[in-house]
């Protein structure tokens, strides 16, 4: 392996784990990093479940690149299994807390929180759209301030 290689896969480990410890903080006391990853062979399948798990009915998928590759991602967490929600979360650079990173999901989702078919995505920050699903019923309250837990 590269050392370039071993740097991103470090970057993407610390990047799920403050993604982890900001859920947990904000409703999803279960998040956890998955460690387990799909994979195809002639005769089996098992699909990716996504890069963060214990958050029942939601796919995450996490990204830490200096480029952007919204369509080609978007298509990756399609073809995800579990949940029904699916959101693209996107490290904004210059910003540590995951609550001002980027969020990806259908417009439709982001009104209504059903998933539809269309390919017409919006971007807004992870708390505000952890919020919306809160308010729609997924995870719990935040974790309040002074709170060890807390991000």
């Amino acid at each position: 392996m590269s050392m370039s290689g071993a740097t991103n896969r470090r970057r993407g480990i610390t990047t799920e784990r403050a993604l982890v410890r900001w859920l947990r903080a904000n409703g999803w006391p279960n998040a956890e990093r998955s460690v387990v990853t799909g994979y195809r062979t002639h005769n089996r399948e098992r699909r990716d479940g996504g890069d963060i798990t214990g958050t029942p009915g939601i796919v995450w998928s996490l990204k830490d690149h200096t480029v952007e590759r919204i369509p080609q991602w978007w298509t990756e967490l399609k073809r995800m299994g579990g949940g029904r929600l699916r959101l693209l979360v996107v490290k904004n650079r210059g910003h540590a807390n995951p609550g001002d990173w980027w969020c990806w999901l259908p417009l439709t989702t982001l009104t209504t929180l059903q998933p539809h078919p269309g390919n017409d995505l919006v971007r807004c920050q992870l708390s505000t759209v952890a919020a919306l699903l809160r308010a729609a019923g997924y995870g719990q309250p935040p974790v309040k301030r002074g709170d060890p837990d807390a991000a």
